[in-house]
């Protein structure tokens, strides 16, 4: 890579960047094991790469490495530890370079509420490392799965923008699945225009992914053209749902989400209070998902 680019020759927009790939779906054709995460998958070998991947490499893009991740995406048991994989450890631990002897416990064999806690919150859902290690600047870019939160739900919590696209946007293929209907791949980056560059480098028809080729599915091939400033917040209305929302957030979180709350007013947005249809129903009392 860094040869073409002194040669002047570059394949794309991110030609020689680093990132990371989450273990459980996004198959590598080398060295590396795509496991889910799990010991099951240990010494299996994949036939090519998932088609992501592959698009990632013919744009120049340089994969580092597989990202640890919550064991099957945490859907083998009702029962597990958010983050944690046997064949990685915990997310938070292995980004902190805890020997893998001290990691292989899971958060919740923690008897330290205050250290369960740092766990979880660093390493929330499936997606696991990827988030953490481009909070923590190891790499501009990563790509991951989500299902349900996935992608949104580490973004939010490591403070760093994630992108859910809508199904089809992307391919799946040589994707571990866990749903035809809601598995999508997506980026993360440090900010909106690192994960635009990012969405932009693997949107691409596949025809071994057949919702890529619906053709009533709207599709935008430079997302990177709708970048915009502040001014594009001039009269643009945000809900916040109040009801097992808004209203079991902790008052540290809250501080924080004002601050951005002022700062979309003052460029002229507008929070309008709201609720999610049949919030009682749907969400737990504590705002908890599941």
């Amino acid at each position: 890579m860094d040869e073409e680019r002194r040669a002047g020759k570059l394949r794309e927009k991110l030609h020689g960047i680093p990132m990371l790939v989450k273990d459980q779906n996004m198959a590598t054709c080398d060295r590396m094991e795509t496991t889910a995460g799990s010991w099951a998958l240990l010494g299996s070998q994949v036939a090519q790469d998932a088609y992501v991947v592959e698009r990632l490499r013919r744009a120049g893009v340089v994969v580092l490495g597989h990202g640890n991740m919550g064991e099957w995406a945490s859907v083998r048991s009702s029962k597990y530890s958010t983050g944690f994989s046997p064949r990685g450890g915990s997310a938070v631990a292995v980004a902190a370079n805890i020997p893998l002897a001290k990691r292989l416990v899971p958060t919740c064999a923690f008897q330290s509420p205050a250290r369960k806690l740092a766990l979880d919150i660093f390493s929330i859902d499936s997606s696991g490392t990827r988030p953490l290690a481009n909070s923590l600047s190891k790499v501009p870019l990563a790509f991951g799965t989500e299902t349900d939160t996935s992608i949104i739900g580490p973004a939010a919590i490591n403070g760093i923008v994630g992108i859910k696209p809508t199904v089809g946007l992307t391919s799946r293929s040589g994707v571990i699945p866990i749903s035809k209907n809601f598995d999508t791949v997506g980026p993360f980056g440090r900010t909106v225009a690192d994960a635009v560059h990012g969405l932009d480098a693997i949107i691409d028809p596949d025809e071994d992914d057949p919702m890529t080729l619906d053709p009533h599915r709207p599709e935008t091939k430079d997302y990177s053209a709708f970048l915009s400033s502040r001014s594009a917040l001039k009269a643009a209305r945000f809900g916040l749902p109040q009801k097992r929302c808004w209203e079991c957030v902790a008052a540290s979180n809250r501080n924080v989400a004002k601050r951005l709350f002022k700062a979309i007013e003052h460029a002229g947005g507008e929070i309008i209070p709201t609720d999610f249809p049949c919030a009682e129903e749907r969400i737990a009392s504590d705002g908890s998902w599941d």
